[in-house]
């Protein structure tokens, strides 16, 4: 029963002591429902109108407390509620502004969305990030990233590990 209002929808988050609370990241923003996604609210989408909503393409809720929300958006930076979305922190950049210009050019386009992905190991999530600086003339200057010990995993939404 997802609002019409989704553009699409990249990740969904589960409240860990309370299952029927779900979040969803979309192309609009965040929604949030509290009955197990047969109603949908949005979620004060960071100040702005649904039409001009970041493009939110990671979701976490804190374990130990759930009404701590994280949201990483396309372009628009990191976001923080800690009143279960109603509010949001001011954006903060974790790098960047990367330029498009800086990533490789292949035959079928900038391919660096390919390679942003999470793999998961002995319950850890080890996410991995392309990252890029000013290039120097042809040289190009990329990395990928992971966080060193990964990020451990909490409850399922059936609250088995």
């Amino acid at each position: 029963n997802l609002p019409m209002t989704f553009a699409a929808v990249f990740s969904i988050a589960f409240d860990p002591t309370t299952p029927t609370t779900m979040y969803v990241g979309s192309g609009n923003g965040v929604f949030k429902s509290t009955d197990g996604g047969n109603t949908w609210t949005t979620q004060n989408n960071f100040g702005l109108p649904i039409s001009n909503a970041p493009n939110v393409r990671a979701l976490a809720i804190d374990p130990t407390t759930p009404s701590t929300v994280y949201a990483g958006t396309f372009g628009s930076g990191f976001f923080k509620s800690t009143n279960g979305g109603a509010s949001w922190s001011a954006p903060t950049k974790l790098a960047g502004p990367m330029r498009l210009n800086w990533l490789a050019e292949t035959s079928q386009g900038r391919m660096v969305g390919d390679y942003i992905s999470t793999s998961f190991v002995r319950r850890r999530a080890l996410p991995l990030f392309a990252q890029a600086g000013p290039p120097n003339g042809a040289i190009l200057d990329e990395a990928m990233a992971t966080v060193q010990s990964g990020l451990r995993l909490g409850l399922s939404p059936r609250g088995r590990r």
